[in-house]
């Protein structure tokens, strides 16, 4: 064998349930797609799931470009709620919420329409996303607290920071 070749790691059990992500507070929820007589329908928000007990606010859509970064991104207030709706990003999430027990750890994820479900990334958590579709892909946000245009709960590092250890 090649020295340099690298094991796969799990991404789903026998069952073909996903992996659920390592970090703490962050969620996934699979929606799964119903095909009916002439449409697909497909839920990504029900309270019932209890993802969490706060309501949602506000929602946006993000369409990106072929091959475009979207990083670093991060919120102390506010939880984002992540859905693919057309074509396939990779998430990148690093945890720098210094009383978690996941403090300082990296992962990374894949989102699409494919396979859909809601990604939950609680404040504190980094995040990223690049379209790896090869054509426009959108992602839905929704959250649980309305944007403050005045003082907005965001804050940015370059997308190739050397402060993550991460790189597109």
């Amino acid at each position: 064998m090649i020295e340099e070749a690298k094991k796969d790691s799990q991404s789903a059990t026998p069952a073909w349930d996903l992996k659920p992500p390592k970090l703490e507070g962050v969620q996934f929820k699979e929606c799964k797609n119903i095909i009916t007589a002439n449409s697909i329908v497909k839920e990504v928000y029900r309270r019932d799931w209890a993802l969490h007990d706060r309501d949602i606010k506000h929602m946006i859509t993000v369409t990106a470009w072929p091959d475009a970064v979207l990083a670093w991104h991060q919120h102390l207030i506010q939880t984002d709620h992540v859905v693919a709706i057309d074509g396939t990003f990779t998430a990148v999430l690093f945890d720098d919420r210094e009383a978690s027990p996941t403090y300082r750890q990296l992962e990374v994820l894949r989102l699409s329409n494919f396979r859909p479900g809601v990604l939950v990334i609680p404040p504190g958590v980094w995040h990223g996303f690049k379209n790896i579709t090869g054509k426009e892909a959108t992602f839905l946000n929704y959250f649980d607290r309305e944007y403050q245009y005045d003082d907005p709960d965001e804050y940015r590092l370059p997308w190739d920071t050397d402060k993550i250890p991460y790189r597109f």
